[in-house]
């Protein structure tokens, strides 16, 4: 055949200008994109609320979890980070190779990038993993016949976990929705959901709140992820997640059953006060009904636990939890000893002793602003119904270690005598440490009290987790406070006692030097209370930690000034003033840069869990493989160790006999792999021929005769 003629250049560019013009006119054609994103209501709604979104595409994902058996939540946890990256990189214009165009919905867009993390998540299930290779050496009819009669196991794996658990769960929720009345129905499910709105809400800082929004859709749940998301201190991330987890077990107490909660609490020792607070604001939270309900269950474990009807009037704000109110009849008096301490500090007896020879121990553990102003009203109330109903706490000595305010009143109104409960606390600081524990165990500690009440018992000589505990509050919270204590100065630790810093705040200044912290603590007590929380005081803190204070202080108008004297602290924030249109611009910048490296933090985090699972897997089967292997060995020797010689003589026979067997085997194996070699180069005759075949015929009947009782005896 004779080779083509190439095509001369005038014949090309007559060629070619047709597929140039084709291209102008479908690029001059095309849809503008800005428009479809504008009138693409999926899109929309995914930049409005992406949260919102998802949810609107729920049935999509069970769908594609039923399809690649994945479990629903797993699915909806990785559509979060499918869904930013989709915002990301959506074009609803595609240009194909041949110059055509063609437009794309968000929604597809968004299912096709799903699906595709669907079968990434399928691909990576070591369940399907261990199916395809089970099914790797089959042949198509093999293949055929494993999906449609699969065994029991593959039966379970493929369908029970994601479809039984599907059914059941629409079950419990078709019940739960024909048994719960209207008003249940609104609170059911939304407390959590409020705490967060209420959170993200309060929050100020771009950043945590973007964390808070990936806690509200799943995206963030352990404790290194928020605090590493929160940045400063630790202590913050602390206190969402406490604040989460009563969110948790309140919610719990709205729609859960109430025997199990009371038994999880029991398990996991829940401190008596939190589990009050936790109850009152359940109760405070759902219908009267269910309140009811509450109060029945729990009422015998907290006694103090009070059922307030919709006539009863909301209580003024008082000093102390469990005690009467000025408003208010008289609670009766709860011993504050817990079990432990009621062992340790028995009771002596209940006697009435002298109020001249009682004396109250001297532990500067309140604010020195709460008894600036005389009697406080819940102890007049307390007086004026019945003072002996409410006895005093004292050691044999007559050490007052709970009720010193009652008895300044007492003293006041010129009683002689008053009731007292007598404890056998015989070491002095013993009898201070439960000083401090008693009454705080008596009041809704505010940070000013949980302060005074840490460093009261940090200078007693108490360790972190013992605070944290006798007085019900977490770790975290007792570093953060002994952490202003002990390392701040005396500007700065006025500062916050004075309410001018938040108590973060105030826990990350102190790893400044202390020029700094005196610095800022001008600053802060110069332009007022604004700057000691919030974005202005990330601003102020940067600057204090450069040196660049002076700048800032420089940069604020005269009229910012706040002429406060510390003993008067400021406690309404100065008004921001209004921000430009440039730095909005500019902040809505920064903002969608944090946003983008959040997206690539969490696909490094992706990748690293994957690598941490499969590693982990690898040694798990390792590990069970050495533990069946380990099994086997302390069953023979458990045998040899506790069975009768009979039984070992019996055993060691079946051992020598089987050993000998496949030695006889190894041996007949050897024998004809060296007789078939010989065989390929030894000449034979008819008759010859003859006789090799009736010895392999018979040693053929002995192979399957074999074979046979090999298989009898592995169905045993």
């Amino acid at each position: 055949m004779a080779p083509r003629k190439p095509k001369s250049p005038a014949k090309a560019a007559k060629a070619a200008k047709p597929a140039a013009s084709n291209k102008a006119k479908a690029k001059a054609a095309a849809p503008d994109a800005d428009a479809l994103k504008a009138a693409d209501e999926g899109y929309q709604l995914a930049r409005k609320d992406a949260v919102k979104y998802l949810h609107s595409r729920r049935q999509a994902m069970f769908a594609l979890s039923r399809r690649y058996h994945l479990e629903p939540e797993d699915l909806e946890q990785e559509g979060f980070e499918v869904l930013l990256t989709c915002l990301r990189d959506f074009n609803p214009v595609h240009t194909k190779a041949d110059g055509s165009i063609s437009t794309v919905q968000f929604n597809t867009f968004f299912g096709i990038r799903l699906e595709g993390k669907a079968l990434e998540l399928r691909n990576r299930d070591p369940e399907y993993q261990a199916r395809q290779a089970h099914m790797a050496d089959m042949s198509d009819e093999q293949k055929s016949e494993f999906r449609n009669n699969p065994p029991l196991l593959v039966q379970h794996l493929d369908q029970q976990t994601t479809m039984q658990e599907q059914l059941s769960g629409e079950v419990s929720s078709a019940r739960r929705a024909n048994q719960m009345s209207g008003a249940m129905k609104l609170v059911h499910d939304s407390f959590v959901e409020k705490k967060l709105n209420q959170l993200i809400a309060q929050e100020r800082d771009d950043k945590r709140r973007a964390a808070l929004m990936h806690v509200k859709v799943g995206g963030v749940a352990s404790f290194d992820e928020i605090a590493y998301h929160f940045g400063v201190t630790d202590s913050r991330a602390s206190q969402i997640l406490n604040e989460l987890m009563d969110a948790f077990y309140v919610q719990r107490l709205l729609d859960g059953d109430l025997k199990s909660v009371a038994f999880d609490w029991k398990k996991l020792k829940m401190q008596p006060k939190r589990a009050a607070r936790l109850l009152e604001e359940a109760m405070a939270n759902t219908t009267p009904d269910r309140a009811a309900a509450i109060h029945e269950a729990f009422q015998p474990e907290y006694p103090e636990l009070e059922l307030k009807g919709e006539e009863t009037a909301a209580p003024a704000k008082s000093v102390v939890g469990s005690q009467p109110t000025a408003l208010g009849a008289a609670q009766t008096f709860i011993d504050p000893f817990t079990a432990e301490e009621d062992a340790r500090y028995p009771l002596q007896g209940l006697e009435w002793r002298a109020v001249s020879g009682l004396q109250p121990l001297h532990v500067p553990f309140r604010n020195p602003a709460e008894d600036a102003g005389g009697e406080l009203p819940h102890i007049t109330a307390i007086m004026a119904r019945d003072a002996d109903s409410w006895p005093l706490i004292v050691t044999p000595e007559g050490s007052v270690v709970d009720g010193a305010r009652r008895l300044k009143a007492c003293a006041a109104r010129g009683k002689e005598k008053v009731l007292c409960l007598v404890r056998n606390i015989v070491h002095p600081t013993e009898a201070r440490i439960m000083r401090v524990v008693a009454n705080m165990r008596q009041i809704k500690p505010d940070r000013m009290d949980l302060y005074y009440a840490i460093c009261a018992l940090a200078d007693l000589g108490l360790s972190q987790q013992k605070i944290a505990t006798a007085i019900g509050t977490s770790r975290p919270n007792v570093i953060v406070y002994a952490k202003v204590k002990d390392k701040a100065t005396p500007k700065l630790r006025a500062l916050f006692e004075d309410g001018f810093i938040q108590i973060t705040n105030a826990s990350a200044c102190v790893d400044m030097p202390a020029a700094a912290q005196d610095a800022l603590a001008e600053f802060i007590r110069r332009y007022g209370a604004g700057w000691g929380k919030g974005p202005q005081f990330n601003e102020a803190f940067e600057a204090a930690v450069a040196g660049k204070l002076d700048k800032l202080a420089a940069a604020q108008p005269e009229s910012a000034v706040v002429p406060l004297a510390p003993s008067a602290p400021a406690t309404v924030p100065q008004a921001a003033p209004a921000m430009p249109e440039g730095a909005v611009l500019q902040a809505l910048r920064q903002r969608q840069t944090q946003l983008e490296q959040t997206l690539r933090d969490a696909e490094v985090w992706g990748k690293q869990r994957e690598a941490v699972v499969a590693r982990q897997t690898e040694e798990l089967t390792q590990l069970k493989q050495e533990t069946e292997a380990l099994k086997r060995e302390l069953q023979a020797h458990d045998l040899l160790k506790y069975g009768d010689e009979a039984t070992i003589n019996g055993l060691m026979r079946e051992f020598k006999t089987f050993y000998a067997l496949i030695e006889r085997l190894a041996g007949a194996a050897y024998q004809l792999d060296k007789a078939s070699k010989n065989l390929r180069g030894q000449p034979l005759s008819y008759k010859q021929a003859q006789e090799v075949q009736e010895q392999v015929d018979a040693m053929e009947a002995s192979l399957n005769a074999m074979r046979v009782q090999l298989a009898a005896k592995s169905r045993r």
